[in-house]
């Protein structure tokens, strides 16, 4: 217990740090397209590489997860066809902890540590999201038994999995 505890409480720092970091950062673009729909094209090109970017800069340190950008995707929860940015955590340990802060907040068992484990990956998400044009989203995820089991998932207008109340 005491071993999770620290993994979480470690877990949580390197979260925070990574978002300090990332609120300084600035990002310019220096691309000169040469006709309108082209121009169009490559803003909305630009708009999933810069978000995908900003989200590889918060979860990809240490081999964390991995982030890419998928294009006509169609789910149950947004079964019209979208681009999705996932990011899909792939580290043992971190992939373990997510499952039990999942867990425990679906029980009702949740520490505060572990709320707040998952209320900051959501709030993320949701900030990545509101980037992204009407209809497209970002998904934050592990594999699970040959699937990809959702912990946050936000389209610009909506969280399509509710937002976790970390005071409660």
């Amino acid at each position: 217990m005491r071993k999770k505890i620290i993994i979480l409480s470690s877990f949580a720092a390197a979260i925070a740090a990574v978002v300090i970091v990332f609120s300084t950062v600035k990002h310019t673009n220096n691309v000169k397209p040469q006709d309108a729909a082209q121009a169009k094209k490559s803003a909305s090109t630009n708009k999933y590489q810069s978000v995908k970017n900003e989200l590889a800069a918060e979860f990809s340190k240490k081999d964390y997860a991995k982030v890419v950008v998928e294009n006509n995707v169609a789910t149950s929860d947004l079964p019209e066809s979208h681009t999705e940015v996932r990011v899909i955590v792939k580290h043992k340990a971190n992939i373990q902890a997510i499952m039990e802060a999942q867990s425990a907040i679906n029980n009702n068992r949740a520490t505060p540590d572990q709320k707040r484990l998952i209320y900051n990956i959501q709030q993320k998400v949701k900030k990545a999201a509101a980037k992204l044009k009407k209809g497209d989203a970002v998904s934050f995820g592990y594999p699970f038994n040959g699937d990809l089991e959702m912990v946050a998932y936000s389209t610009n207008e909506r969280e399509i999995i509710p937002m976790v109340d970390p005071q409660s």
